[in-house]
């Protein structure tokens, strides 16, 4: 299966060069990698064409203006670029495991949505990594003391717990998903009306669930390890929260400010 990766990010170039380093060293590349830009300054754009001059795999900058946090807006941009079927999403924060891609195909499915799993790294960790602008081997884990890492390897028990996938899950992660982009365009994509911090992505998974796509969880499988940042402003989180219990109460699956309205 051909695939779309969707990386979103804002003024950290450094971790997106990471993430686009790890995604050039995956076990089978995506198909096109299209860049999710809220509105970052010119030294994110310059890591940017430099891959894009480099990469043996198509990327696509998408940008828009800064104008605060605008994550729904700038991914329903992405996603009117995308031109496969299956979209995986990610932030511009991260590593991947060298099987991400892989895991995720494998475990795609007509009718279901896929929330991979997240490992956070502690600052510690972080600060070493961005010093070194090289992505580490995450099965020497002594290198670190803080966190712990489920890596993955691929045991004969490894491969049956990765076929035990399946399994029902509290939460979504916005920044290892994966879903059909005709799904998407069902439900009309992300709400623009989220802007702020926080959930844009559970308002998007409700109402993919509230359209008949389920969702599925990959353990121990499509694993990403999440560099630390500060965190975000919660200015908007209030106002998002009411807009996300009037989507479940309502029991909404289109949004009419999405992908239409780009």
């Amino acid at each position: 299966m051909k695939c779309s990766l969707i990386i979103s990010t804002f003024n950290r170039p450094d971790a997106l060069e990471l993430t686009l380093k790890s995604i050039l060293h995956q076990s089978i590349l995506p198909n096109e990698i299209l860049i999710a830009d809220d509105g970052s300054d010119e030294k994110t754009k310059l890591i940017i064409d430099k891959y894009i001059a480099s990469s043996p795999v198509k990327i696509i900058h998408c940008w828009h203006e800064d104008k605060g946090f605008r994550l729904a807006k700038i991914r329903n941009r992405a996603l009117l670029k995308a031109e496969y079927e299956y979209i995986i999403q990610i932030d511009g924060d991260v590593i991947l495991h060298r099987d991400f891609i892989k895991h995720h195909l494998f475990f795609s499915k007509k009718g279901y949505f896929s929330r991979g799993s997240r490992v956070e790294l502690t600052k510690s960790a972080t600060d070493f990594i961005l010093k070194n602008n090289n992505i580490p081997s995450f099965y020497e884990t002594s290198q670190f003391e803080n966190y712990k890492i489920s890596n993955g390897k691929s045991s004969g028990f490894m491969r049956y717990l990765l076929r035990l996938l399946r399994k029902p899950s509290n939460g979504v992660l916005g920044c290892n998903m994966a879903y059909y982009l005709s799904d998407a365009k069902k439900i009309n994509g992300f709400n623009n009306n989220f802007e702020g911090w926080g959930a844009e992505d559970d308002d998007f998974s409700t109402r993919l669930i509230n359209s008949g796509v389920k969702m599925q969880t990959i353990k121990f499988g499509a694993i990403l390890y999440h560099l630390w940042h500060k965190i975000a402003s919660r200015d908007q989180f209030d106002v998002n929260m009411k807009l996300l219990e009037q989507v479940k109460s309502s029991q909404t699956t289109y949004c009419k400010n999405g992908m239409n309205q780009i």
